[in-house]
């Protein structure tokens, strides 16, 4: 949740895209399932250049960087970051069974919500980042969104966080008007 990544971002992220001294993980490929030209099936590819077609550098906290490098030492650089257990790229149902559900019953023990998925942390990041006041602009090359109209979805419906925000910004000014309807000598028309 702290990257926005894609879960294919995820999947296809090599050890060399972490630059844990610049505090940034570099999206320069994807793994995603899909139609073997030759064969005419769908299988599991990697695919450069994520969704897209762009390549970006997506900021992490320090934190992160530290747990994330931690989780990279000793691995080869053109290794996956988050392999399965033979070394390989993990898929998506290997993910969900392996890593996401044991971490929903965690989750789930501690009274947390019982569905998520991987989109929807990336979602999630997102709205926070829309919370915390980032500009747009910059919301849809963290996302690594193609179209601008694809980032501004996010900002349709405003969450608890943003409705502070757009409250605490107003008070002010209804402090100052305060004081013309406390006052009797003005006419309220």
């Amino acid at each position: 949740m702290a990257t926005g990544l894609r879960w294919g971002e995820i999947a296809g992220l090599h050890v060399s895209g972490l630059d844990p001294a610049g505090c940034v993980i570099h999206v320069t490929q994807t793994y995603a399932y899909l139609l073997n030209e030759t064969t005419s099936r769908r299988q599991w590819q990697l695919r450069l250049y994520p969704k897209g077609r762009k390549q970006r550098d997506v900021p992490i906290c320090h934190e992160l960087a530290i747990l994330l490098a931690r989780h990279a030492n000793g691995k080869n650089p053109g290794q996956p970051l988050f392999p399965e257990n033979g070394g390989g790229y993990i898929d998506y149902a290997n993910q969900r069974n392996n890593v996401l559900q044991p971490a929903l019953e965690f989750a789930h023990q501690r009274g947390l919500a019982q569905h998520i998925t991987p989109h929807a942390l990336r979602h999630t990041m997102i709205t926070m980042l829309r919370d915390a006041g980032v500009a747009p602009g910059v919301m849809q090359l963290i996302a690594g969104h193609e179209s601008y109209q694809t980032t501004a979805r996010y900002s349709g419906q405003h969450t608890p966080a943003q409705r502070a925000l757009i409250l605490n910004s107003v008070h002010p000014i209804i402090k100052a008007a305060e004081i013309l309807f406390n006052n009797p000598r003005i006419d309220h028309e």
